[in-house]
């Protein structure tokens, strides 16, 4: 885990939507690997996921369905839930229709809170208000799924920050620029397959 830590401090920008990090001026860490999803990639980005979490900050994992897995996709999605359980993610937002269903099946009763969405623009009502400052958040779905528009949407246009899932209502509002760092996560972190 401090080997993946040290390679995020040192990493360069390559190209957008995989594995690109950027911490907006509340605190929050989005990570938009949304240009591709495979199990094996969507595997490594949970680990990348806890690695950059570490100890105090909350986990969210906002996953899209994965493409073209044929008649193992919905044992695929399931599973995946489970590993976002796993890796201690306070919060899952499962988007999609069937597989996100499984995504969620596999996350449930675990410790994780699970919501549903069945678009994009559901997953963007629910995002703003779920997120706490610190949250580091993963973006990850197949290219078809059109969550790089949502991770970047959740980078430019990050809205109210609350503490929707906490028993008291702190807030945090962020506006006008982007005042982070934007990175990627070196070859190590890459996903094994392009999906």
């Amino acid at each position: 885990m401090e080997a993946v830590a040290e390679a995020v401090s040192r990493a360069e920008a390559v190209s957008p939507g995989r594995m690109q990090v950027s911490t907006r001026p509340d605190g929050v860490t989005v990570i938009n690997d949304a240009y591709n999803a495979a199990p094996d990639a969507m595997r490594a980005a949970l680990r990348a996921l806890k690695a950059i979490t570490g100890d105090g900050r909350r986990a969210v994992a906002v996953l899209g369905e994965m493409a073209e897995l044929g008649e193992h996709s919905a044992q695929v999605h399931r599973e995946i839930g489970q590993q976002v359980a796993e890796v201690g993610a306070g919060l899952l937002v499962a988007i999609g229709q069937a597989d996100a269903g499984q995504y969620a099946d596999g996350a449930a009763g675990t410790g994780t809170t699970v919501d549903r969405a069945g678009s994009v623009a559901e997953a963007w009502e629910l995002l703003p208000a779920g997120l706490r400052p610190g949250d580091v958040v993963l973006v990850k779905a197949a290219n078809s799924a059109g969550l790089l528009k949502l991770a970047d949407k959740l980078i430019e246009e990050p809205g109210p920050v609350t503490a929707r899932h906490k028993t008291r209502s702190d807030s945090a509002t962020s506006g006008g620029t982007l005042v982070g760092v934007t990175l990627l996560l070196p070859k190590i972190c890459q996903p094994i397959s392009n999906g």
